[in-house]
């Protein structure tokens, strides 16, 4: 089924989440709270007149924490890498990596780390071609490079 709407949000605390919604569900963040991590209070919920109960708020299909950085990402659909279809590939700042994220049901399944330490991965982008493409900051200035699949 494809995805009809994601929300990448980066948090207080270094926390970085992703939800999947459907256009019925209203999302709500009212005082969430994480193991080991205080409440972060969000009251635009009430200042807009929502009313709503603890358990119908929605938690994150993925929390990254702490904070990797999320620069950019991408749903895979490329036919050049068919294992990776319907996964996230999601850049990193701080890591300097490229992670791919396997989401399956709206239920967190695996994170792989694809590389690290190239530089600071700054934008991810599939070309019609399917071939993908990632732009890096270093010491050196930018560079674009592209996916190759092994074979």
């Amino acid at each position: 089924m494809p995805r009809q709407a994601t929300n990448w949000r980066h948090q207080p605390y270094g926390r970085n989440e992703t939800h999947e919604h459907h256009h019925e569900q209203i999302q709500n963040d009212d005082e969430l709270a994480y193991t080991g991590l205080p409440p972060t209070p969000v009251e635009y919920g009430k200042d807009l007149g929502i009313e709503f109960e603890r358990s119908d708020i929605e938690q994150p299909v993925v929390d990254l924490t702490p904070s990797l950085a999320v620069s950019s990402f991408i749903i895979s659909d490329s036919d050049q890498f068919p294992e990776w279809k319907g996964d996230y590939l999601v850049g990193s700042l701080k890591a300097r990596s490229l992670f791919r994220v396997e989401i399956e049901d709206n239920h967190f399944v695996a994170r792989e780390t694809l590389f690290e330490g190239i530089g600071r991965l700054r934008d991810i982008e599939q070309a019609s071609n399917g071939d993908i493409y990632l732009l890096f900051e270093h010491n050196a200035g930018g560079k674009i490079a592209r996916l190759v699949p092994v074979e």
